[in-house]
């Protein structure tokens, strides 16, 4: 399992690619947008989708389920 940071106050985990990944976001701009789902049995937030920086904000909308949540970061 990958290796995970625990949020203060939720007692849910982080995993390491969703840190990589928003970090790679952010300061290489390397992907569009991030999808995040949390996985309610290990408790741990994790990366459901990478956009990458070709995708637009309709290939965002397609990935996300009609019927459950998910989180985005998206870059504009």
């Amino acid at each position: 399992m990958a290796m995970a940071f625990k949020m203060a106050t939720t007692g849910m985990w982080v995993t390491e690619e969703c840190k990589n990944s928003f970090m790679e976001m952010k300061w290489k701009k390397v992907h569009r947008y991030i999808v995040f789902k949390i996985d309610e049995k290990s408790r741990l937030v994790i990366v459901d989708k990478v956009g990458g920086p070709g995708e637009s904000y309709d290939d965002l909308a397609a990935s996300l389920p009609y019927d459950d949540c998910r989180y985005c970061r998206v870059r504009l």
